[in-house]
């Protein structure tokens, strides 16, 4: 039976420690380990929690993109080589808010992961993508929609921040992975290394303010970094593409 592995960063994440203790309650009872970034700019009663959790496997890191700190999750997390586990990464805050409001759709999700991927892309049912705001859904299907043409996926949410992979995918992708964007960027290298990649979207990603709002979510203004980030997706996508064409022609 495979063992399923947690990925995740946190960075200035707000919430309470009765909350705090309830999430993470739950994720011990779902996976057998956790490996963890948290940004020294965190709040200290909550980094001082997770370092008193000896479940899990934590890293304090200075704040220096969301990239980075996957990465060094990632780093974290194949430092002892485990060929059969299944790594989940996703950002705290959303494994959080799928504990406290659909903790029954994230484990079944959970207890049914293939035992046999290779790269999950794990996406937002259109009911839970409904929950964001318009700022973040606008110029979001705008990456999601390029990224299902390069992909040739129907549908596609890979902005999403949650994505599944085996221990010899996450390798490759350590190797390999440098961009801000891993969203697009690590289904990128799967897809430059002929590594099978799947989508299987649900129901427990969903948007709550008082945990996941970021600056000017709800007013014009917001559309200004959000689509920064969009266009940095699909120049991503253009740029590897670009990669995966010359490699195929000198194959």
């Amino acid at each position: 039976m495979k063992r399923h592995v947690l990925i995740s960063t946190t960075h200035n994440f707000k919430i309470s420690l009765p909350n705090l203790e309830y999430v993470c309650e739950c994720i011990k009872a779902n996976f057998e380990k956790v490996y963890l970034t948290v940004s020294n700019t965190s709040d200290a009663s909550i980094t001082n929690f997770i370092k008193n959790k000896t479940s899990f496997n934590y890293k304090v890191i200075p704040p220096s993109g969301a990239g980075d700190a996957r990465r060094e999750a990632l780093s974290l997390a194949l430092f002892e080589e485990d060929a059969e586990a299944i790594y989940l990464y996703c950002d705290f805050d959303k494994v959080a808010v799928a504990m406290l409001e659909r903790r029954k759709d994230f484990e079944d999700f959970i207890r049914n992961i293939p035992p046999h991927l290779h790269f999950l892309i794990v996406g937002r049912n259109r009911e839970s993508f409904a929950t964001f705001p318009y700022t973040w859904q606008n110029t979001e299907k705008i990456s999601n929609s390029a990224a299902s043409i390069v992909f040739n996926i129907a549908d596609l949410d890979i902005t999403s921040g949650c994505c599944a992979f085996d221990y010899r995918t996450g390798k490759k992708i350590l190797q390999r992975s440098k961009q801000r964007l891993t969203d697009t960027e690590w289904p990128i290298i799967c897809k430059i290394c002929d590594i099978p990649i799947e989508f299987k979207s649900v129901p427990f990603l969903i948007y709550i303010q008082k945990f996941n709002h970021g600056r000017n979510d709800d007013n014009w203004k917001g559309y200004i970094p959000r689509l920064t980030l969009a266009l940095e997706a699909i120049k991503s996508l253009e740029n590897d593409i670009d990669v995966t064409s010359s490699q195929t022609r000198k194959n």
